[in-house]
């Protein structure tokens, strides 16, 4: 969806690990629509996923285990929050994402 910049940083001070802040850096506030984050496009998005450690001839059943294994389904939230981040990186064309939705 739109992004939104705010104003430059007027901050001169110094990040908890020591390094100045760059007063010339800008944010970027994106809304992104809360169907991208529902159970069940988040479930669909990560049943695409094709990850490195991944056989390659993995029908879709044993895909959803393999996933389980690192992700407990019954994790609602982060199932949702994973779902959305795969969405947000597939749309911006994230290095390393494909849109055919491996990594």
């Amino acid at each position: 969806m739109s992004g939104v910049e705010t104003r430059p940083s007027v901050r001169d001070d110094h990040g908890p690990t020591g390094e100045a802040h760059d007063e010339n850096a800008r944010s970027i506030l994106r809304f992104i629509s809360t169907a991208e984050f529902s159970f069940q496009t988040a479930m669909h998005r990560l049943a695409l996923l094709r990850l490195p450690d991944m056989p390659p001839d993995i029908g879709s059943k044993e895909r959803l285990a393999f996933l389980h294994s690192y992700l407990d389904r019954d994790q609602d939230l982060a199932v949702r929050a994973l779902g959305g981040l795969v969405g947000f990186l597939l749309k911006q064309s994230v290095a390393g994402v494909s849109g055919k939705g491996e990594i």
